[in-house]
C-alpha cells in the first residue's frame, strides 16, 4: 500500500476574444470550502495605568486538501455562499389534523434522545448544509445564568461560552445529530442529543447540578467563514504601527457589507483543520473604570472597565479572555463593537473596597385597636470603605419587599425617599464618591404592617 497522498487538479479554460496583439497577465482566482476563521481576543488590562491592551487574532483552520504554504492571507467577514437575496414566502396551512412536517425535517426525528425541550426555527440566511444551536445554561436548584460555563459539540471543535446572561451560540454547524456537552466547574456535566437542520437555529436550556466534584479544562471555538476577495473599491485603514520587537499589524479594508483583513507577514496553513492563530492587531486603549455592588447577595465590590471603540473598523463577535495585571479573570463573549461603541469588561471582584449590609435593629409592636395589627420594622446599614489609593465611585444597590396584599402596608423610613419613586420593583439605588481610607455608612430602614389575622411570606 503507497503512503504517497494523491492530488486532485482542476482545469481552467478561459476564453479571450481581443481585436489587437498584445500580452496579457491573468490571475485566475477560485473559491474553496472547509475553510473557515474565527476571531479571538486577548484583553490585559494595566490597573495602574488605567490601560488596557486588546490583541485582535484570528483563528484560522482549513481542510480544503491543499495545503497553504507562504501565503498572503486576507481575512475577511464575507459570505460568499451565503444567500444574498431574500427568499419568498411559502404558504402557510393550518388544519384541524397533524400538518405533515416541511421537507428540511424529513426522516429527522428533532428530539433523538433528548431530555430537554428543543425548538427550532428557521434562518434562511444560514449557510446552506448547516445550522447553529443557542441557547442558555442555568443552575438548576436557583434558576440564576451561569457565566462562563462550556458548551461543546462532542467529536468537534465547535463550542462555544456563556455570556454574562448564561447564552451560548454556536453557528456554522454541518446538518447532522450531535451529542451536546455542557459543563461548569463546580457543577455536574450532562450531555444531550440534538438534531442540526439545515437552515435552522436549535433553542435549548439546560440546567447544571451543583457537584463537588472539579471539572477538568475544556478548550471550545467557534467558527466564521474565510475568504480573501479584492477589495479596491474599499476604504482602507492601516491599524497599529511598527514597534521595536512586536509583529506588523493587518490593513483593514472596510465596505458596507463586510471587513477584510490583510496579513501583512506570510501564513503557512496545512490542510489538517489545526487550529493557526493569525495576530491581527495589538491595540492599547484606555478603560475607564466603574465598581458595582449588591451587598443583599454578595457582599463584594464588582470591577467594571468600560472601553471606547475609537478605530475606524469593528471589534467583531468572538471569544475574549480577561487579564487583569496578568492575572486571568474571565473568559466570555464579545459582541460586535461598532466604531465609537462601548465595550464592558467584566474585571472581578476589587477586594480593596470593603462592604457588607449589617442588620441592626429589627422589632415587633402591636398596632391599631386592640392590638389587632402587627409591625415590624427593620433598620440596616450598608458599610463600606475605599482602601484604595484613589478616590473612586461605587454604585450601590438594594431594594425593600413588595406587597402582593393590599393588607400589607410598607413604608421605608430611610433613606427619605417615597416609595411610589422607587418603580414597580422597589429598589434603591446610590452612587457614592470615596476618597483614599473613607469609610460611609448608609442607613436602610423600613417598616412593614398588616392584620394579626393573616400570615406574611416573605419576610426576612
Amino acid at each position: 500500500m503507497s503512503g504517497k497522498k494523491t492530488k486532485n487538479y482542476k482545469e481552467v479554460i478561459v476564453i479571450i476574444e481581443t481585436s489587437d496583439n498584445g500580452e496579457l497577465k491573468l490571475y485566475p482566482s477560485y473559491l474553496v470550502q472547509n475553510a473557515s476563521w474565527y476571531p479571538l481576543y486577548d484583553a490585559r488590562v494595566i490597573s495602574e495605568s488605567k490601560e488596557v491592551e486588546l490583541s485582535y487574532f484570528g483563528m484560522v483552520h482549513q481542510s480544503t486538501g491543499e495545503d497553504w504554504e507562504d501565503i498572503s492571507l486576507t481575512l475577511s467577514t464575507a459570505e460568499p455562499m451565503s444567500i444574498k437575496s431574500l427568499p419568498e414566502l411559502e404558504r402557510w396551512f393550518i388544519d384541524t389534523k397533524p400538518l405533515p412536517l416541511k421537507q428540511s425535517f424529513n426522516n429527522i426525528n428533532q428530539n433523538v434522545n433528548s431530555q430537554y425541550q428543543v425548538t427550532y426555527d428557521q434562518n434562511w440566511g444560514i449557510p446552506t448544509g448547516q445550522g447553529s444551536v443557542t441557547g442558555y445554561i442555568i443552575d438548576k436548584t436557583t434558576g440564576e445564568a451561569l457565566v462562563g460555563a462550556n458548551v461543546i459539540l462532542d467529536g468537534t471543535s465547535l463550542g462555544s461560552s456563556t455570556d454574562i446572561n448564561g447564552k451560548f451560540f454556536i453557528p456554522n454547524i454541518p446538518a447532522k445529530q450531535y451529542n451536546l456537552s455542557a459543563s461548569m466547574v463546580g457543577y455536574q456535566t450532562i450531555k444531550t442529543y440534538i438534531n442540526i437542520i439545515e437552515k435552522n437555529i436549535v433553542n435549548i436550556t439546560l440546567p447544571l447540578d451543583q457537584s463537588s466534584l472539579e471539572m477538568s479544562e475544556v478548550v471550545i471555538t467557534s467558527e466564521r467563514p474565510l475568504i480573501t476577495k479584492d477589495m479596491s473599491s474599499s476604504v482602507t485603514y492601516n491599524i497599529g504601527g511598527t514597534q521595536s520587537g512586536v509583529v506588523n499589524y493587518a490593513t483593514v479594508y472596510a465596505n458596507e457589507l463586510s471587513t477584510s483583513f490583510e496579513i501583512p507577514t506570510k501564513s503557512s496553513i496545512p490542510s489538517d483543520n489545526s487550529q493557526h492563530k493569525i495576530t491581527i492587531a495589538i491595540k492599547n486603549y484606555p478603560v475607564e473604570y466603574s465598581y458595582t455592588s449588591i451587598p443583599k447577595i454578595i457582599p463584594k465590590v464588582y470591577l467594571k472597565g468600560k472601553i471606547v471603540n475609537r478605530n475606524d473598523y469593528p471589534l467583531l463577535e468572538g471569544e475574549i479572555n480577561v487579564f487583569v495585571d496578568n492575572d486571568f479573570i474571565n473568559r466570555t463573549n464579545l459582541n460586535t463593537i461598532v466604531p465609537t461603541d462601548t465595550l464592558l469588561l467584566a474585571l472581578g471582584i476589587d477586594e480593596r473596597i470593603s462592604i457588607k449590609k449589617v442588620l441592626i435593629n429589627k422589632f415587633q409592636e402591636s398596632k391599631g385597636f386592640l392590638g389587632g395589627g402587627r409591625q415590624i420594622t427593620y433598620e440596616y446599614e450598608i458599610q463600606i470603605t475605599n482602601n484604595r489609593q484613589t478616590e473612586e465611585s461605587i454604585l450601590i444597590y438594594d431594594q425593600i419587599p413588595i406587597a402582593m396584599n393590599e393588607d400589607i402596608k410598607i413604608e421605608l423610613l430611610e433613606p427619605k425617599i417615597e416609595i411610589t419613586e422607587l418603580g414597580n420593583e422597589n429598589k434603591l439605588e446610590w452612587d457614592i464618591k470615596l476618597k483614599p481610607g473613607e469609610k460611609k455608612i448608609i442607613p436602610v430602614k423600613y417598616q412593614v404592617e398588616f392584620p394579626n389575622n393573616i400570615n406574611v411570606y416573605g419576610l426576612e
